[in-house]
């Protein structure tokens, strides 16, 4: 048996997720400031999380960003293992599984990169050094995206009549970026299905 996997009997089996069609989709262009933190507000009490449009980050960015994770997760196992580490205090770190792949019963059949994103001009030397412009384009897409947050917050922290400011300093000072990579697994007998991200 491979450490990866479940036995067969403890595997979910075919089951169906119901898909959420009417996720809560927040417009922060909108012009009505108070009715878009009313909707925050009401998509956080009902569903704990909601999609924001017309946010402000730069989907050029974003790509930019996606397309080095993906050319990361591509290069040799050699231009990696310096990052792979067990200890969660490391800067930057590549682990596989979860984060404690010794203590647990199944591993799961991922590689996961962990960095410090903020203040960008604090951690980007810890960052890997290839792709050749990973510093550049995630440097770039993390900045807009903490702006995005910070907005958030600020729109959350006034709904909730919390004064301005609330999540600034310690609150939002650590920034941590996780990307997932989930490789094709080597023994699909043992793989517990397929999945499609949206």
């Amino acid at each position: 048996m491979l450490p990866f996997s479940k036995q067969r009997e403890s595997r979910p089996g075919n089951i169906t997720v119901p898909f959420a069609s009417n996720i809560p989709v927040i417009d922060l262009s909108e012009a009505d400031r108070t009715n878009t933190i009313q909707k925050i507000l009401k998509a956080g009490e009902e569903f704990g999380f909601f999609q924001v449009i017309n946010h402000g980050v730069s989907e050029n960015s974003v790509n930019k960003a996606m397309k080095v994770f993906k050319e990361f997760f591509e290069m040799p196992v050699e231009d990696k293992e310096s990052l792979y580490s067990e200890d969660n205090s490391e800067n930057c770190r590549v682990y596989t599984s979860t984060v404690s792949y010794a203590t647990e019963e199944f591993h799961r059949w991922r590689d996961n990169l962990r960095h410090q994103c903020h203040p960008v001009e604090k951690y980007q030397r810890f960052w890997p050094e290839k792709p050749t412009r990973y510093q550049e384009y995630v440097g770039e897409c993390s900045i807009q995206v903490k702006q995005l947050a910070s907005r958030i917050l600020e729109l959350i922290s006034e709904g909730l009549g919390i004064r301005s400011g609330y999540f600034d300093g310690e609150l939002s000072e650590s920034v941590l970026l996780s990307v997932n990579h989930y490789p094709p697994c080597p023994a699909t007998k043992f793989d517990m299905g397929n999945f499609q991200a949206l």
